[in-house]
């Protein structure tokens, strides 16, 4: 899996408050106080004192609180829902909480069938989350006031050097939404790397193993919560691996030296990762509440990290056209060409692939771009294609499938054109790689003889800034305003109403030569156009060339 593809991961999985998968507030920001101390050992531990004073409404407003108020608000506030556990008031909705029950909200969270879309499996790892963090929590409570130790909550073995973490900025916009202004924040996204051969130290004694050319990736950008209050988003954990295979057991972070507290999203991460491969660790988040600041520094703490003897991975499935070459031929006048395009599937499939299709950016040498407007589907002046809407060229192909198809619309073949190629590509698909087809160059071959004459083309006479047409008629008869009832920006629909007649030498059978001559508007007691007034003759001539060459669209 490609680096690139990693980071379009965020657009499947989100980095909103619906995968928000662990809270910390460090009170005063991002701060030293009330964190965990780090012993000599290498074991992080809680100091008892701090965790028996911790108020059960603090865990609450650092986890399931921010999830819920944005998830159930609708329903669990003023609504029709039991219990008022989402409020926006931490202490209304931490009294709705314990009255209802964390194991009956979780339960409930990820039902398909309770709510849905709000409901159902796309929260079980914010929810697995969540109720770890408040397990924990109550498990090392009720340690307070006994002899018993504070339990050892994470046992890291290994450590990266500190990395600063480049200031991260939030722009603001506006947009409306059913009616109302909605104020929107993004922010940059950075992405540290560390070389794991370099950076990595051990915590405990234990001997680093050789990770030449390994390296350890993580996403960091920022958000903002209900409350205002600016965060952190770690993401995207990912190990480029070198030479050997590795296995990898748990991580977190140490923010301004400091490991963050009750950090459950990555504690139970154990996966192998290939040889020569980049290995996506987690998909999941960790969120810590406080000011972004400029100096932070961040850190990765790894449970375990050994080299592994794995055989070589099962090749993953490829996603191909059907069709390397296709060349579409034309059609009766005025009627659109749909052609159907199919992706397929080779390999075994297990879990479902998405590939987004574009249009090539670059053409080798000799062929012409087509130029692609969206139009009605009709044969519109100067476009050659359009996707067709009631597809989709982002495709998801689920293993029951193995195939996918969408459409283009061509447009007939009416101009005198140059011979024309589009060219799609298969874009990085996620859950696969690309395999022989991952180009389709189509070709739209011009079947009109090409005009030698001299007379002027019709793309001449409709430039928008020095045709005649496209100057003076255009601006009233276009799709918008369609006045006289037809819109001279298509070519088949002037056909269509005798506006010209191709291909007829005989002038006075087409309506536009009868109408831009005052003598002969007159006699059949019609305005001549253009109705702010006569053209000049030296015009009147041009369009009339075009009309004896043939009225072609060329």
């Amino acid at each position: 899996m490609r680096t690139k593809k990693l980071f379009r991961l965020l657009g499947v999985f989100g980095l909103g408050l619906g995968l928000v998968v662990f809270y910390n507030n460090c009170g005063k920001g991002q701060t030293a106080e009330n964190f965990t101390s780090f012993s000599s050992s290498g074991i992080v531990t809680y100091n008892a004192a701090d965790i028996c004073s911790e108020e059960d409404i603090t865990v609450f407003s650092r986890g399931f609180h921010p999830f819920l108020s944005y998830t159930c608000k609708n329903c669990h506030v003023d609504g029709p829902g039991k219990g008022t556990f989402a409020s926006p008031d931490v202490k209304t909705a931490f009294a709705g909480f314990m009255q209802v029950g964390y194991s009956k909200i979780s339960q409930y969270a990820v039902s398909g069938s309770h709510n849905p879309p709000y409901t159902g499996s796309q929260n079980t790892e914010v929810i697995s989350s969540f109720r770890l963090q408040w397990q924990t929590y109550q498990r090392d409570k009720a340690q307070c006031g006994t002899t018993t130790p504070v339990a050892e909550v994470y046992k890291p073995e290994f450590e990266t050097a500190s990395q600063l973490i480049p200031k991260i900025n939030g722009t603001t916009t506006t947009t409306r939404v059913n009616g109302a202004n909605v104020t929107i924040t993004n922010f940059d996204r950075r992405v540290l790397t560390w070389n794991l051969n370099s950076s990595l130290v051990s915590l405990n004694g234990k001997t680093i193993p050789n990770l030449t050319g390994v390296q350890l990736s993580v996403t960091v950008t920022g958000m903002l919560i209900p409350s205002g209050e600016t965060a952190y988003v770690f993401s995207l954990p990912t190990l480029k691996v070198g030479t050997s295979s590795l296995h990898v057991k748990g991580l977190n972070f140490r923010l301004n030296g400091f490991p963050i507290s009750y950090a459950t999203t990555f504690k139970n991460l154990d996966i192998n990762a290939y040889m020569g491969t980049t290995a996506l660790l987690s998909p999941g988040s960790l969120v810590s509440v406080g000011p972004l600041g400029a100096s932070d520094t961040l850190a990765v703490q790894l449970n375990n990290i050994e080299i592994i003897d794995l055989p070589a991975p099962p090749p993953p499935p490829s996603v191909r056209f059907t069709l390397s070459n296709l060349t579409i031929q034309p059609t009766q006048l005025g009627i659109a060409n749909k052609v159907t395009i199919t992706v397929q599937v080779d390999g075994d499939m297990v879990d479902p692939i998405s590939v987004p299709v574009q249009v090539a950016s670059t053409y080798p040498s000799g062929e012409i771009p087509a130029v692609g407007i969206v139009g009605e589907g009709r044969n519109r002046f100067d476009w050659d294609y359009q996707f067709d809407p009631s597809t989709s060229t982002s495709l998801n192909i689920n293993p029951s499938q193995k195939t996918v198809s969408f459409n283009v619309i061509f447009s007939d073949d009416l101009r005198n054109d140059p011979d024309k190629v589009l060219r799609l590509e298969l874009g990085d698909p996620l859950g696969a790689v690309l395999g022989t087809n991952k180009t389709l160059r189509i070709s739209l071959p011009d079947y009109n003889p090409a005009y030698t004459g001299s007379a002027p083309t019709f793309a001449q006479l409709m430039n928008p800034k020095s045709g005649i047409l496209g100057v003076n008629c255009v601006k009233c008869h276009n799709s918008v305003q369609r006045q006289g009832g037809y819109d001279m920006t298509d070519y088949r629909e002037m056909v269509s109403k005798g506006i010209i007649v191709p291909g007829n030498p005989n002038l006075l059978q087409h309506k536009m030569y009868r109408r831009i001559r005052a003598d002969l508007a007159e006699l059949e007691g019609l305005q001549s156009m253009p109705l702010d007034g006569y053209r000049p003759q030296n015009e009147i001539d041009l369009i009339t060339e075009w009309l004896a060459a043939g009225a072609q669209n060329n």
